[in-house]
């Protein structure tokens, strides 16, 4: 797990790096011709794709290590649909190694196009790994609602949507 989270600080770091780029060319900026929000927007789909790979990476972390033993394993992991033709790959490995490979495989396989950005999306991924009522917690952490929580980041993942996908000359 700990490598997630050091992936994910990896991460916005690059983000945070862009902002001080932004910064530095805005306060030397001799003519307003030059347009910098895009690195700002840059932020934005960057922040957001932090965190998608972060819960990418979290899951699959979660689930390996729900893979290798045995009991207290999550409705929703014992629910998590995998190939008959894994099944059999992960039966007829030879060590515990290849078989948890294979299984990790399957993960990257299986989730490798999904999203887990919005937050009904990364609910159901987290609850996988045993994770529940997440937006609860955020909510805690942050002093708010679970509700202005979970919308919050769900207006962040739309903005970011409308940037990478959509273009802000139709925001504008």
């Amino acid at each position: 797990m700990n490598r997630a989270i050091d992936q994910f600080n990896i991460n916005i770091e690059t983000v945070k790096h862009l902002g001080v780029i932004y910064s530095a060319f805005e306060s030397h900026l001799m003519t307003p011709s030059v347009d910098l929000s895009d690195i700002l927007r840059s932020e934005i789909v960057l922040a957001v794709s932090a965190l998608d790979c972060f819960i990418h990476d979290l899951v699959r972390i979660g689930m390996s290590k729900i893979f290798e033993k045995s009991g207290g394993e999550p409705q929703a992991f014992l629910n998590f649909g995998i190939s008959v033709q894994s099944v059999k790959r992960i039966i007829d490995a030879t060590t515990a190694n290849e078989q948890k490979d294979y299984f990790k495989k399957e993960i990257r396989k299986l989730h490798g196009y999904r999203t887990f950005q919005s937050s009904d999306n990364i609910s159901q991924a987290l609850s996988l790994i045993g994770i529940k009522k997440i937006w609860n917690k955020v909510g805690d952490s942050l002093s708010v609602s679970s509700d202005d929580a979970r919308n919050h980041l769900d207006l962040i993942v739309d903005r970011r949507n409308k940037i990478a996908h959509e273009s802000d000359s139709i925001l504008l």
